[in-house]
């Protein structure tokens, strides 16, 4: 059975707790943010307006230039693509 996810956007900003590659594609890492705070993209569903205060695992592109560390805030661009899946971009990645 196939579920259909509507076009979504959210902004967050958080903490990485954890880094783990992703099996399925060396190119992507899997992390875990602690967010601290959800906004609205303007034209976009938020499904993920419920996150603020709770730890999310998000796939990501693995970074290029400078890796990410546990404890570094970050800024992402996210949108849910399946029931328990959540793919993001990073906007800003600051050292810690």
């Amino acid at each position: 059975m196939m579920v259909s996810v509507i076009e979504n956007r959210a902004e967050i900003r958080g903490t990485v707790q954890g880094i783990h590659a992703d099996d399925s594609s060396p190119a992507q890492h899997r992390i875990v943010v602690h967010v601290s705070d959800v906004r609205d993209v303007p034209g976009f569903a938020n499904l993920l307006s419920s996150a603020s205060g709770t730890p999310l695992e998000i796939s990501i592109e693995a970074p290029t230039r400078e890796p990410l560390s546990v404890g570094q805030p970050i800024h992402l661009e996210v949108r849910r693509t399946g029931p328990t899946t959540v793919y993001g971009e990073i906007k800003q990645a600051t050292g810690t």
